[in-house]
Formats: structure tokens, sequence, C-alpha cells
């Protein structure tokens, strides 16, 4: 946030952009974001949007790969639906915060160009020609330089890996060919990690840190809880750190865990018992950058706490271990399948089984997660709607209400004003140029559910931001439920009563002429409300107030 105001005071730097946060550049980020301040007022949305066209475009590269690995290996419409699986894990919400926050969008980018820059090295273990050498080098620079926020040592330590058992393994005629790939991978890499950490806790973000060596010997004086840590961060990339703390004990996450730490084994000794190599390295390159991913996180967050690992924001750099061995999984059982249905042995029909078994475990992982967090979704948005409403009059707010954006409060409160005295986000909506004086053009920032047929429910309290021109009447329309005996509606235009009102069931009617000119915060406060699974109406378990059907301001 800091970049953006030097920009908007005409002294933004290069370094500004470059400046690390501990052990992270996130160059390529920061340009988006900036970019996104100057021509679109910093629409968060906006970034959700191209979030979701990047994890597309992920997608198709994964899928034309994933499809090619498969040649000649049984019906092309099974090998087409079982990409959907994969396809799954990069949209599951297991990776619900990278979704939802704005940074997301820097690992999904990040996640791109670290598998293409995997699929160029592939591509030139196995053709190198000058093009495929050529955009190799391209997409590795990006990938460290600009889009990798610190997980650069990962990405070539897989690689690294890779080259040097392709080297153990390569016939002689082409030793010589691979131990130059390997020198020049090397060399590149430290060209590179030198320019990315040269100075890089000079002027950092975070002024106090501990320093690696310190982070190991916590990690060795502890070592127990060590390997609990990455146990319990390997069982989150298939079941979602919610559905853990609901269903599961601590225990239980560490055994899952562990079992799906022996399916990486399981995995890894299929891959080369089937000479998977020989058509692509690339599903052994993401299990290795996952699980290398698994070891940074511990080294960068295990004093964070022994859970801590299990956060969502992780999921979308570790689960490219789960992507790995599905695909090695899925590649296993079609050259199983390959063989015709009456030369399959019995023992061949429960290799099949148990990679259908080992498959639909992860699946079934994605999917409860998934469900269980599209059901809790409802609510972080209420929580965000409830950011929204702090940020329009943030010195009205404690100290203890600033928590709830995860940040310090001096960081907080100045990223506001910045982004208040430039019109970005949230401000931008509230100048008038998109806020309307009905419900349907106004901007609700609480307490409103989504529509349903031609009418809203409300909670307890309803906040929304109104254009309300001269001499204007308030026309409120509704319905109050029977479960309500007595209700009291309380109306505000900028936290000042301008009436109440006492409503009787049924549908109700309310006109009020108001004084107030411009964009106004518009409040409708209840006396009660009701959750309809208390009640025994119905299984909602929202928090329900009453039916808005229209609001209005008009001339008269």
């Amino acid at each position: 946030m800091n970049f953006l105001g030097k920009y908007y005071n005409g002294d933004l730097t290069f370094q500004d952009l470059w400046r690390g946060h501990l052990e992270h550049r996130t160059l390529g980020y920061n340009i988006i974001f900036l970019l996104n301040a100057i021509f679109f007022h910093l629409n968060t949305t906006l970034e959700m949007y191209f979030g979701a066209f990047i994890l597309a475009i992920t997608s198709i590269i994964l899928f034309k790969n994933y499809s090619r690995s498969l040649h000649q290996l049984g019906n092309d419409k099974y090998k087409q639906f079982s990409s959907l699986f994969i396809i799954m894990l990069l949209f599951s919400l297991i990776q619900w915060e990278s979704i939802v926050f704005s940074l997301g969008i820097a690992e999904f980018i990040k996640n791109l160009f670290f598998i293409l820059t995997f699929v160029y090295l592939d591509l030139v273990i196995n053709f190198r020609t000058r093009k495929n050498i050529i955009v190799f080098i391209l997409f590795f620079i990006c990938s460290i330089l600009v889009f990798g926020g610190g997980y650069g040592p990962a990405l070539v330590l897989s690689m690294i890996i890779i080259l040097i058992i392709n080297l153990f393994i390569s016939k002689s005629v082409k030793f010589s060919k691979n131990l130059k790939l390997l020198l020049y991978v090397l060399f590149l890499s430290s060209v590179l990690f030198l320019i990315y950490f040269y100075h890089i806790y000079e002027d950092n973000m975070v002024a106090e840190h501990a320093s690696i060596s310190q982070k190991i010997s916590f990690i060795f004086h502890h070592f127990i809880n060590a390997i609990k840590y990455v146990l319990l961060s390997i069982s989150s990339s298939v079941v979602g750190v919610n559905v853990a703390d609901k269903y599961f004990s601590l225990n239980k996450n560490i055994i899952i865990g562990t079992l799906i730490a022996l399916l990486f084994v399981y995995s890894l000794i299929k891959f080369f018992k089937t000479k998977m190599y020989i058509k692509t390295w690339l599903p052994l390159l993401f299990f290795i950058y996952g699980f290398i991913t698994f070891g940074l996180i511990l080294v960068g967050r295990f004093d964070f706490g022994i859970t801590y690992g299990m956060s969502s924001r992780y999921v979308p750099n570790t689960q490219f271990a789960i992507i790995g061995i599905v695909w090695i999984l899925f590649y296993c059982l079609f050259l199983e399948i390959k063989v015709n249905a009456s030369e399959v042995k019995k023992y061949k029909k429960t290799k099949i089984i148990l990679y259908l078994l080992l498959i639909g475990v992860i699946f079934s992982g994605h999917l409860v997660t998934t469900i269980v967090e599209w059901k809790i979704s409802p609510y972080r948005k209420i929580n965000f709607e409830k950011l929204r409403t702090i940020a329009m009059d943030i010195d009205k707010y404690s100290s203890s209400d600033l928590n709830m954006f995860q940040y310090d409060e001096s960081m907080v409160r100045n990223g506001l004003k910045i982004l208040q005295k430039n019109n970005l986000s949230v401000y931008y909506d509230y100048k008038g140029q998109r806020i309307g004086s009905n419900l349907t053009s106004a901007n609700l920032i609480s307490g409103w559910y989504p529509i349903e047929g031609e009418f809203r429910w409300t909670s307890k309290e309803a906040i929304g931001y109104f254009n309300i021109e001269s001499e204007s009447n308030l026309h409120i329309q509704g319905n109050i439920p029977d479960v309500y005996s007595n209700l009291v509606l309380s109306i505000s235009i900028d936290d000042k009563i301008i009436m109440k009102s006492e409503l009787k069931n049924g549908d109700f009617d309310i006109s009020k002429k108001v004084e107030q000119i411009g964009i106004k915060k518009v409040t409708l406060s209840l006396s009660d409300s009701f959750i309809p699974k208390q009640t025994g109406n119905s299984k909602d378990e929202r928090e329900l107030g009453i039916i808005i059907k229209s609001i209005s301001f008009k001339r008269e």
C-alpha cells in the first residue's frame, strides 16, 4: 500500500516495487496492483475474475500435457474425463484464502509461470531445440525475478533434482548433453538468485525478523513437533483446515498426513517402475516442488504454531504434490487397463481398483472441503461487509475492531487513508459514480442477503449507501414475517435516526420526506431478529430480519 501512496505523491521508484518482504519479492504482483489502481480504481473484484482466468489458462496447459503423457493409453473419452479430477484440484475451495483475498492472484500467476517453466524444461530434456531453450530461459527468469515471490528456491531445487536423476538414467551418448544442461541451469540459477537476494533485507518491509539459521535451529530443538507440523501440512492439502478442525482431532489429522505421505512414496516408486519419465517428467517435477514447499513452509512458519502450516493460503503451492501423484496414479491406471479386458488377470484388476480407490479418496477430501467452504462463504461475506462498514468511518472504531483486518492498526489506518485520499477501492464506490437512489443501484455494505425472486432478506441491521437528490421522499416496501409479535424498525441516515415505526405482521409500505442530499449511509435497524432453524421454520441457519421488496428515494 505504501508504494501506492508514493505513486500518487509522484515519488515512486522501481525500488519501491522491488522492495522485499522477508524473503519475498512480489514485483509482478505489485505492478498488477498498481495498474489496477491507475486504470480501475483498485477494483479487487476484477482481480478475482482475473485470477479465475489465470486458473483457466493453467488448466488448459495441464490438460494438454496430461493428455500427451497418456497418448496411446486407452480411450480418449476416459482420459478426458480423468483430466477433470486434476482440473478440479486447481479450482478446489481448499485454497479459499487465495481465491478470496486479493493477494491470491499473485499465487495463481506464480503457479502458471512455474508450470510453464516446468513444461519447457521437460521439452528441453527431450527436444533440445533453440526455441524450447529460449522460451524456457524467459519463463525461468520471470518465475524467479518477477512472479516467484520467494518460492524460487523450491522451483530451482526441484529442477536440479530432476536433471540429476535424468543424468544418471540417461544413456552414455546423452550424458554429456544432459550434464551441460544441468550446469547451464545451475549457472543461470546462481545469477538469478544473486540478483534476487542482493540486499533483500535492506529497507525490508519487516524490520525485525529471525534469521534462517535461527529458524532451522528452532526446528531441530523441536524436531518431533516439526515432523507433526509437516504431516499436518500434508493432510491439509487433501482435507481442508476447516474440515479438519470440524471433524478430526489433531492426532487424526496427523494420521491422515502420514497416510498421504505413504501415498507419496508409493507414487514415487510407481513413477520409476513404470518408466513414466520416458513420456514426461512433469508429474515428478510437481511432486518434488510440492514436497520442497512443505519444507519451506516449515522453515518459514514453524515458529507460528504446530498447526499454522495447515492454512489454506499455502495449498496453491503444496497441491502441486497432490496433482503430481494423481497424475501418476491415472497413468498407472490406464497402463493397467491397456491390456485387453479378457487378458486382465485377477491381480491386475486388484491394482485397478486400488488406483481408483486412492484417486477417489483424494477427490473425496477436496469435494467435502469444497462443500464445507461453500457453506461457510455467506458468513465470510458478512464479515467482509463489516470491513467495508469500518472502512467508511474508521475513526469511529476501536483497535479491537480493526483487528478484523489482520494487520497492525497503524498499517490499516494509513492504508485506508491512502485509499480514501485517492478515491480507490471501496471509496470509489461512494463518490457517486456508481451509486443510485434505489435498492438495485445502491451500494449495499452489510446485513443484506442475496436476492430471492423479487425481494431480499435483511439481518438485524442492514446498511447501504444511496444517492439522495434534493426534495426526495424515502419509500420502503416489504414484509414482516409471522414469527414476530412486536417489531420496531428504526431508519437512520448518516447515523441520525429520521424515524421509528412499529410494524405488524404482513406487508408494509413506509414513506418519509428526507432533507439530506448526496451520497448517504442509510441504516435499517430492527428490535429483533430470528434464525429459522431455531424457530423450526426451516433448516436455514442465517440470522434474518425482515423482507425488503424495494427502497427508493424519489423526488416528489
